[in-house]
């Protein structure tokens, strides 16, 4: 089978990971695979940029856009029906779709062109406009009057009932198959204006040969880490995402005694370098962006706690590589997280913006080394139990085959 795979980066980010992962193992399989993403990548045959929007399509993109309608001004999209790497496939995955690239106007005409399947990354596909609707549920019946207009992708006007209209309307010409990594994102897609199509669960995967755990001892002495000291593993793309509640972490953290805070280790891996001046007392290792699988898991393996305290999350790969590599997990119970990380199981859940309870958990567990031991294993054997790549595959093979049989049943072709 030859998939074609539309996304905004290939690069950059928890989507990208995952869509790269897919490609690879698709083409180990003995199926095709080729990519066509939004932003520059580094050349390869089978990876292509949808061509930039000319002079005259940014003036109608970004003239939209002040509107608050995000992304209906980019015409390009419907260039997607004349590339080659269109006439060649049997089957388009779209990924991630927000980012300023992709029209979502043109899935009715790509659908009917070639059967589709469309992973949900986060509730873009849900909402008049947001990522993530936290505790709004004003998607569910039309948006409108909008509480979080600065909510990645941000509006300047509040249009999201004309946007949520604009969606439904599409949906509902368009012929998909939708997957979700979580159980919840794939029930909240049912309830939605996207619930007009099929929806599954498809688990977000990891490659477990490299995602390991290792001799932390040896780990860290390749690393230079320190070797008596706890650490503490934070990651986030940009360590100034807000999503990533990176400042909750740093309110946990001065609770803990001084003498406490002295004898450990925050280790941060993101590429943005967020404020952490009121832990001059505490040493931190910055690790900035890291591309490589291989040293990403070195890191995990290296790290005693791994803590998570994200505001609003799907199923998270970076909580399913530091599980994978035998490194427990600290998390907040939104989302997808719980899971992942099932309380006392594979790791400790605390409740959203609780600095307090996260700074306990995170002393509970480094005062019990046999029971981050315990967490570690079970962590581990989950992920390579559901989350292997093969199984990964094998799913979205079926998927694929489904959307095949709905295109050729409905005569779109």
């Amino acid at each position: 089978m030859n998939v074609l795979h539309v996304s905004s980066d290939y690069s950059r980010g928890g989507a990208a990971h995952s869509l790269r992962l897919l490609h690879h193992a698709l083409i180990a399989a003995g199926h095709g695979s080729k990519v066509l993403v939004g932003r520059p990548t580094e050349p390869q045959p089978s990876v292509a940029v949808i061509p930039p929007l000319p002079w005259w399509g940014r003036i109608s993109y970004h003239g939209l856009n002040l509107t608050g309608l995000n992304y209906v001004g980019i015409p390009t999209t419907f260039k997607i029906l004349e590339h080659p790497f269109l006439g060649w496939a049997d089957v388009v995955h779209y990924h991630n779709l927000h980012g300023g690239f992709f029209n979502y106007l043109a899935l009715p005409a790509l659908t009917r062109a070639k059967p589709s399947v469309w992973t949900l990354r986060d509730m873009w596909g849900l909402t008049g406009h947001c990522a993530h609707s936290f505790d709004c549920d004003r998607w569910r019946t039309g948006c409108g009057r909008c509480p979080y207009p600065e909510v990645d992708p941000p509006i300047r006007r509040d249009a999201t009932r004309w946007e949520w209209k604009l969606k439904l309307r599409t949906y509902q010409r368009a012929r998909l198959q939708v997957t979700a990594p979580s159980r919840l994102l794939a029930d909240l897609a049912r309830q939605s204006m996207l619930g007009c199509q099929p929806v599954t669960q498809v688990h977000n995967a990891v490659d477990t040969t490299v995602f390991v755990p290792r001799d932390r001892a040896q780990v860290r002495a390749e690393l230079g880490w320190p070797p008596d000291l706890p650490v503490l593993l934070f990651a986030a793309e940009s360590l100034d995402n807000p999503f990533k509640d990176f400042r909750l972490l740093l309110q946990a953290l001065r609770q803990l005694p001084t003498r406490r805070r002295a004898g450990m280790v925050l280790a941060m891996l993101g590429s943005a370098a967020a404020a952490h001046e009121d832990l001059a007392d505490m040493r931190t290792l910055s690790l900035g962006y890291q591309d490589s699988e291989r040293t990403l898991a070195r890191i995990y393996a290296a790290a005693d706690l791994f803590v998570y305290p994200t505001r609003a999350d799907n199923q998270p790969r970076v909580l399913l590589e530091a599980m994978a590599c035998g490194c427990p997990p600290v998390a907040t119970d939104v989302g997808g997280v719980s899971e992942l990380v099932a309380h006392e199981q594979t790791g400790l859940l605390v409740k959203p913006g609780d600095a307090d309870g996260l700074c306990r958990a995170i002393e509970y567990l480094l005062d019990d080394p046999s029971r981050r031991e315990r967490l570690a294993r079970n962590g581990h054997r989950l992920v390579t139990e559901r989350h292997g790549v093969e199984q990964h595959v094998t799913a979205m093979l079926s998927i694929y085959a489904a959307a095949c049989r709905d295109h050729t049943k409905s005569g779109a072709a």
